[in-house]
């Protein structure tokens, strides 16, 4: 069965073709077209190569396409965008597009009425006719008394009711649906003009609140600068050097490492961080320089104990993507805290926008860009992708000749997606779309220099300075330099963590310093208490805990020497003692863990400054919560600012 917005072609091409053909530039918004469509695959339906048409309003107009959309309703539409290379060829224009609709509208009442009357035939013929009167309701037994003792063959008048119960009656009900839902869509049909017409006005809306906001950032009125050092001001003949990468500060500064890395809650401690002069010098390395700076990369995984608690964490984690704007003037810092939201880069490789470059371009559906890369990125991704298809063939033929053998390595095509790119030109429908994304980015990238014009003009965070106006070249030049930090290249391969960490293991003895087992003992923990307040009825709240930590107990210590080395087993055994919840007159329980050998990092191995090679490198400096609490644990104890972990449990007094 057909959809009832689509005609055969080879049915209706006389009864509907009107001979008139739309030339392009005379086509307009609210205008009624038939679309031919090529069916694609074999179906119930059709089959493919066969043609069929539906009936659609034009919703859109680009620079190089129009947009075909058939009337909606609850079960979807059909949408389609036609070149205007293809437009003769795939759209046929219809002047009378209200009788259309009509004829429509018409065809599906007149079909409601038909189906209501074999309803209503059905079941008067079988006594079982629905009544609002409430006569009716109160003689409903005696007519189902009439309607049995009037039939000759009561076994056969049984299985018409049988029958009309489960086939007949539902076949009609949901054919009676799905007239109205059809009914409804052509209803609404005259409709799509306007609503067509009204998108064009939402780009003036849109211009204007554009325009609005630039003024915003510009007169400072979504930001707020805070010095967060005091010191004497660079020369006012000193460069702005602007920072291309955006840097994330829980990487950064390593504050609250142990407890899953910093918040927006700490900003004041990075400040204090960023302003010791090792630090700001190695971050903002030139006397007048600005970078960009977000709380966190990823999200930071917090405890949901209450609905209260999950509502807070919904706000921090959305505080955690705010953007902050560091500002070095000599030996002043300032904190710009400011409404936009800078991307990973502040500012465009020099490359990015070169016309000179083609370009594809991948859609995320049919209306949003995904990914725009050069020809030679994309070409890159096909050879891959084929010769990896080529080693797959390969195999799969080795695998026949070769049924015993099992270990066969895992082949993944990663860059199979080449497929799903078009060429950035005008030959592709989604042009437009590309465009108005590659002018989005010359918009962000435009409301930086207006925040930087800002700052000069109209604040203390930049003085002293010469006049500067980012708009005129040779201004630009004399005043402001672009760094190009993000694409700084690390060569090799970057630090192995695990590798280090199993070098340094299979080092480990009985004497052994070791750190993990705490964090160890209290996942363990976190899945008892999880589920013990999943068993118990009286507790009205659960918990997700991923870490806990219970009252009174201590456990094996976050840097301790271990009890029990089982070297064969690759597992180390921790004892210490906590307080007894009851009868505490009768002294403290014995506890006792066993940690796998994967789960620590022997201390007694470490080396100080061993992190560095983790952090100097931004590739595993992104993911200091796998290596950091261990390292930095051990850096400290070898410092001495962290002894061994006492056992005492009067600690807890």
């Amino acid at each position: 069965m057909t959809d009832r917005n689509e005609l055969d072609i080879s049915q209706t091409a006389e009864r509907f073709d009107s001979g008139e053909r739309m030339a392009v530039d005379k086509i307009e918004i609210g205008q009624w077209y038939w679309v031919k469509e090529t069916v694609r695959f074999d179906s119930d339906n059709r089959k493919k190569g066969d043609t069929y048409e539906w009936f659609g309003c034009v919703m859109d107009i680009g620079s190089n396409y129009v947009e075909i959309q058939s009337p909606h309703s609850k079960n979807g539409h059909s949408s389609r965008r036609v070149h205007f290379d293809e437009f003769e060829d795939q759209l046929r224009y219809e002047p009378d597009a209200n009788a259309v609709i009509d004829g429509k509208k018409a065809h599906y009442t007149h079909r409601i009425a038909v189906l209501n009357g074999e309803i209503q035939e059905l079941t008067a013929r079988l006594g079982v006719a629905p009544s609002k009167m409430v006569t009716d309701k109160l003689q409903e037994g005696t007519t189902a008394l009439v309607a049995v003792s009037s039939q000759v063959d009561v076994s056969g008048y049984k299985l018409a009711l049988i029958e009309a119960q489960k086939t007949t009656l539902p076949a009609l009900f949901e054919e009676m649906k799905a007239a109205h839902v059809e009914l409804a869509r052509w209803l609404g049909a005259p409709m799509m003009a306007m609503q067509a017409a009204m998108k064009l006005s939402e780009g003036s809306h849109d211009i204007i609140k554009d325009r609005l906001y630039t003024l915003e950032l510009y007169a400072g009125l979504t930001e707020e600068a805070i010095q967060v050092r005091e010191g004497a001001p660079a020369s006012k003949d000193e460069k702005l050097r602007v920072m291309q990468r955006r840097f994330y500060m829980d990487e950064e500064c390593l504050v609250a490492y142990e407890a899953g890395g910093m918040d927006i809650r700490d900003i004041k401690q990075f400040d204090e961080w960023l302003s010791r002069e090792e630090n700001f010098k190695r971050i903002l390395p030139f006397d007048r320089c600005v970078v960009a700076f977000r709380v966190r990369r990823d999200d930071k995984d917090r405890e949901t104990a209450t609905l209260m608690q999950a509502f807070v964490n919904v706000m921090l984690k959305d505080a955690d993507k705010s953007t902050f704007l560091y500002v070095r003037n000599g030996e002043q810092i300032w904190r710009v805290n400011c409404a936009f939201d800078f991307g990973e880069k502040i500012i465009p490789d020099a490359t990015e926008f070169d016309p000179s470059q083609p370009m594809m371009v991948k859609m995320f559906g049919s209306l949003r860009v995904d990914k725009i890369i050069p020809l030679s990125a994309w070409e890159d991704m096909r050879e891959r992708s084929q010769a990896i298809q080529k080693q797959i063939e390969e195999q799969n033929v080795q695998k026949k000749l070769h049924p015993e053998k099992k270990d066969w390595p895992y082949l993944y095509d990663n860059y199979s997606d080449w497929r799903e790119y078009g060429p950035f030109d005008p030959s592709n429908v989604h042009y437009d779309e590309a465009l108005s994304e590659i002018g989005k980015r010359i918009k962000d990238y435009n409301r930086v220099a207006v925040i930087i014009q800002g700052l000069f003009d109209r604040s203390m965070v930049l003085h002293p300075h010469n006049p500067v106006k980012v708009h005129q070249p040779d201004s630009f030049a004399a005043s402001i330099e672009l760094i190009y930090d993000a694409t700084t290249l690390t060569y090799g391969d970057k630090p192995d963590f695990e590798a280090y960490r199993k070098r340094l293991n299979r080092r480990m003895t009985d004497k052994s310093v070791v750190v993990g087992q705490d964090d160890f003992w209290q996942r363990a923990e976190a899945e008892k208490e999880n589920k013990r307040q999943e068993n118990d009825h009286r507790s009205s709240r659960l918990s997700h805990y991923t870490r806990f930590k219970p009252y009174g107990n201590p456990g094996p210590g976050l840097v301790a020497q271990m009890a029990e080395w089982k070297p064969r087993a690759g597992k180390a055994v921790f004892r210490w003692e906590r307080k007894r919840q009851r009868d505490r007159y009768l002294g403290p329980v014995s506890c006792t863990i066993t940690v796998p050998v994967e789960e620590l990092l022997n201390v007694s191995a470490y080396k100080p400054g061993d992190f560095k090679q983790f952090f100097d490198d931004p590739r595993t400096r992104r993911e200091y919560l796998r290596w950091a609490p261990l390292m930095l644990a051990a850096e400290d104890y070898h410092a001495g600012k962290r002894p061994l972990s006492s056992k005492d449990t009067s600690d807890f007094d």
